[in-house]
């Protein structure tokens, strides 16, 4: 693939989308940068292995990814061209990996990556909400994303009792299947923005450990305020969601 490199600086962190045409340059760099302002709010970034994230765009590549095995930051999409909603939602969920820089968990065995692709999941229901509420050239588009393209996050039967019968599942996932789109949602429905991120940020600290509940415990305690995603979950376990 030709390399088509479009770089502009924000704060100390330069982006550089990889494999788009020069007609989708301007507006795949608008979304990236709304997408990185919600997320990495006045350059509120955590440590990373280079001062460029490079997005690479590549539409027959199986599925995005945060890279974890790169000596650099990359983000790989396989987004349409001029899909820049598609866009949004892809890549708003690898900055989510990025913001808790999952490389340094991969390959991640303790049980607990379902917590991580949950968080990132409600990363996408965030970028595209906040979007098609922004009023700029790609908000109806958002808006129509969020009425016909998000439908697998609709959230209604999430209960204490779903929990239970998707859990097993959720310990054996790598990725975000199916249930765990309705628990990103859910998580989405129920907590701010920016409380997701402190927590998300949260889990850099936190040690792994396969069972599931003392991972819970200790990354809620990890957080701040009552009204948190660990706290969630747990209460969703104990049978109070």
């Amino acid at each position: 693939m030709a390399s088509n490199v479009y770089e502009a600086m924000m704060t100390e962190v330069t982006f550089e989308l990889d494999g788009f045409s020069e007609q989708e340059k301007p507006m795949s760099y608008m979304a990236t940068t709304m997408t990185a302002n919600l997320f990495f709010p006045n350059g509120n970034y955590p440590p990373l292995r280079s001062t460029a994230i490079r997005i690479t765009r590549d539409p027959t590549a199986s599925t995005p990814v945060y890279v974890a095995n790169a000596s650099f930051e990359l983000i790989k999409v396989n987004h349409a061209e001029s899909a820049f909603w598609q866009f949004t939602y892809q890549v708003a969920h690898e900055f989510g990996h990025l913001a808790t820089r999952s490389d340094k968990r991969h390959p991640r065995q303790d049980g607990n990556m379902w917590i991580e692709e949950a968080i990132c999941g409600a990363y996408s229901v965030y970028a595209i909400r906040v979007m098609s509420e922004t009023e700029g050239p790609l908000r109806w588009g958002a808006q129509d994303y969020v009425q016909n393209h998000l439908t697998d996050y609709r959230w209604e039967d999430v209960d204490a009792n779903w929990f239970a019968q998707h859990l097993p599942g959720f310990r054996t996932a790598t990725k975000l299947t199916a249930p765990l789109m309705k628990l990103s949602g859910y998580i989405a429905a129920r907590l701010s923005v920016d409380q997701v991120i402190a927590d998300n940020r949260a889990i850099m600290q936190n040690p792994l450990n396969e069972d599931h509940s003392v991972y819970l415990s200790d990354w809620r305690k990890r957080c701040k305020g009552p009204c948190t995603v660990p706290a969630l979950l747990e209460s969703l376990e104990r049978g109070r969601g």
